[in-house]
């Protein structure tokens, strides 16, 4: 029986990583035949050990192209998983993921080079649009971004949220929970800038809660982080670190804050909720496709921030919920049926 290919050529860190990872020791728990086609740039996965069949390259189109070309009929299915449907049609089945919900829905904050560059990668993955049988998103909201762009509204689109969270995190401690937390590096979309402006009118007002962030080191950001913390603001910034050190400040916080101002899926805020805390989140639909949260605020303002923390620290708000759950077998069923 022929392969899948496992396209993970725009692959190459961060959350896209942990996923692939994820998916990857998934196939390979069920004795899948794939073949993985891995960045260059990407590093070494924990499951990379088991997998028989990898070809790295460096993730150009042309190059991208010419593999495709050279294995066309080497594959039963493609998973093309870096939101890029496959460069030529294939004579098999080809699912794509797209779990960038920024490349469909360009936020209004970020720089006008970005919006260019993320249009340009739109309309890009818009041209290869019949390449691809079916797409498969996390979220609805995801869903109803893609719709927009598509000029084909009849391929199907599969909803298939998949992510891993450790039994680690879920082991509830019985300790005094105090304090906030954002997971997420500056973006400028995310809500850092707005939060710490909330930070600020709450010192105004009385009331000091911590805040714990996860800006890295060499963000710009850091010395607005600086600059609040010299205010008297309370906020440790832990840079980047390991997820287990994260899971003990996740457990510590009775609340997640969430102004970003869209997300294909809000990894930050399932991680949050499975570890007890809850969840104060702009009201907007990427948080309602995956949760009943405690607060939400409507501008996404410094100002209403500050209102929603201020309705939750009163103790009256709803425990926040989950209303996803993980299909990553839904997916693995999906994407391996022509080849079983």
């Amino acid at each position: 029986m022929k392969p899948i290919l496992i396209d993970a050529l725009y692959i190459c860190m961060g959350g896209g990583q942990i996923l692939l990872d994820y998916l990857l020791t998934k196939l390979l728990d069920r004795d899948v035949n794939f073949v993985l086609l891995k960045d260059v740039r990407c590093p070494q996965l924990s499951c990379e050990n088991r997998i028989s069949q990898i070809e790295i390259k460096e993730a150009n189109i042309r190059g991208r192209k010419a593999f495709y070309k050279s294995h066309i009929d080497d594959y039963s299915a493609v998973f093309c998983f870096g939101n890029i449907p496959a460069p030529i049609k294939m004579p098999c089945k080809v699912y794509t993921y797209v779990h960038n919900v920024n490349l469909l829905k360009i936020p209004s904050e970020v720089s006008f080079k970005r919006k260019f560059m993320n249009l340009l990668k739109q309309r890009f993955i818009v041209s290869l649009e019949s390449n691809t049988d079916a797409w498969i998103v996390q979220t609805t909201n995801t869903e109803t971004c893609l719709k927009k762009v598509l000029p084909n509204k009849e391929k199907p689109i599969y909803i298939l949220p998949f992510y891993y969270i450790p039994e680690s995190l879920k082991v509830q401690k019985k300790v005094k929970r105090d304090g906030y937390i954002l997971v997420g590096d500056y973006t400028g979309s995310r809500g850092h800038k707005e939060l710490l402006g909330a930070m600020r009118i709450l010192k105004q007002k009385g009331l000091t809660p911590k805040l714990h962030l996860t800006v890295s080191k060499d963000s710009p950001f850091t010395q607005e982080i600086n600059q609040a913390i010299n205010e008297g603001i309370f906020i440790e910034n832990h840079s980047i670190i390991p997820f287990e050190q994260l899971t003990e400040i996740y457990k510590s916080c009775k609340a997640t804050i969430y102004p970003s101002v869209n997300e294909s899926l809000g990894l930050g805020i399932i991680e949050a909720i499975e570890a007890g805390c809850d969840v104060i989140v702009s009201d907007l639909p990427f948080a309602h496709a995956i949760c009943k949260p405690s607060e939400v605020f409507t501008h996404r303002t410094a100002e209403d921030i500050a209102d929603a923390i201020i309705r939750y620290e009163k103790g009256k708000s709803k425990k926040s919920e989950l209303t996803i759950r993980n299909s990553v077998e839904e997916l693995l069923n999906l994407i391996t049926e022509n080849c079983c």
